[in-house]
C-alpha cells in the first residue's frame, strides 16, 4: 500500500532538492522515501511553476521570492497579482 505524505512534507523534500541542492540519494536515505517520489514531487513543482509562468528557482533567494509570488497569486483566487500601496 502506498504511503500518503502531507503536502508540507512534500514541499520540504522539494525544498531540500531544489533550493538546498541536496542529492536525491541523500534525501531518500535520510527520510526513508523512494527516489521516484522525490523526482515526481520536484517535477510537479516545476510544472506548477511553468503553469504559473514562473521559472524554476536557481537559488534559495529566488525560490523564496517565487513561493511568495505563488502565495499572492493563490490569495486572489484567479491568479492575478494584488497591487499593494
Amino acid at each position: 500500500m502506498p504511503q500518503n505524505y502531507t503536502p508540507e512534507f512534500k514541499k520540504k523534500m522539494v525544498r531540500l532538492r531544489l533550493e538546498e541542492g541536496r542529492t536525491i540519494n541523500s534525501i531518500t536515505t535520510e527520510y526513508g522515501i523512494s527516489k521516484e517520489s522525490v523526482r515526481r514531487w520536484c517535477n510537479e513543482f516545476q510544472k506548477e511553476c511553468q503553469a504559473q509562468s514562473l521559472q524554476v528557482p536557481s537559488s534559495a533567494n529566488e525560490a523564496e521570492i517565487m513561493k511568495e509570488i505563488l502565495l499572492l497569486k493563490r490569495a486572489t483566487g484567479d491568479g492575478r497579482l494584488i497591487r499593494l500601496g
